[in-house]
């Protein structure tokens, strides 16, 4: 891989890192407040596919973490892709081409994502197990993109990301939002309390806060995340 591609890669990557990174914080926080009973594992992956102009080849640059009662563990990095860029402060990131992204599954050597990452490229979430669940999210494919619109509505410069479209802002923050909220449906059986969503949507901003004030991410002037929270969970009926 050429370093122009495989650098704009790189920088497509900040997006799935911020997604899957503010999605296992917040359910660092869940875990630690007792409020995802009977969940023992969830394992992450975000990701961003990004298809070639005029060619049928597709890269992803992926995100894969795991979270427990004990903390974050990130489980991907750019040794396991096919690039990897002379410095990046997200170190947690791989590229490979679509069609191998199994091995970077295998390459991780976890048994569980060995035998269940397939099921991640086509929901949102699953659990298994009646107790003690191990359960996943992921952005499965809703962040896919040609080359083009990426270079369109983002770009890079030094430790920013600056992203000029609000519809794949929006979609940045849905892949945060509504993994979380269907796995919080699914334990609370469509009647999730207060508390959670509370820490759901105070954590985004938290973070969203702090991304655009440390200048790591520059957002349409438009896009305020606080109102379409607000937004996203009057829709849910909260």
């Amino acid at each position: 891989m050429d370093s122009v591609l495989g650098d704009f890669l790189v920088c497509s990557g900040r997006i799935p890192y911020y997604v899957g990174n503010n999605t296992a914080k917040i359910f660092n926080m869940l875990f630690r407040e007792n409020m995802l009973p009977n969940i023992d594992i969830i394992y992450g992956f975000s990701n961003i596919i990004v298809e070639l102009e005029n060619k049928s080849e597709r890269y992803i640059v992926g995100y894969i973490y795991r979270v427990d009662h004990t903390g974050i563990e990130e489980l991907s990095s750019w040794d396991l892709g096919m690039y990897m860029p002379k410095y990046s402060e997200l170190n947690g990131l791989f590229i490979t081409k679509y069609k191998n992204l199994g091995r970077i599954f295998e390459g991780i050597g976890d048994g569980f994502l060995k035998k269940k990452w397939k099921y991640m490229l086509k929901k949102e979430h699953k659990c298994w197990e009646k107790n003690n669940k191990v359960c996943f999210v992921s952005t499965n494919k809703m962040l896919s993109y040609k080359a083009g619109y990426l270079l369109f509505a983002t770009k890079c410069k030094g430790k920013t990301l600056i992203i000029d479209a609000f519809n794949l802002a929006e979609n940045m923050l849905k892949s945060i939002y509504h993994p979380i909220i269907e796995i919080l449906h699914s334990l609370y059986h469509n009647e999730i309390p207060d508390d959670p969503i509370r820490i759901v949507n105070d954590q985004i901003i938290k973070y969203y806060t702090e991304l655009i004030s440390r200048f790591y991410i520059k957002l349409p002037k438009q896009f305020d995340v606080s109102d379409l929270l607000r937004l996203y969970t009057t829709q849910l009926g909260f």
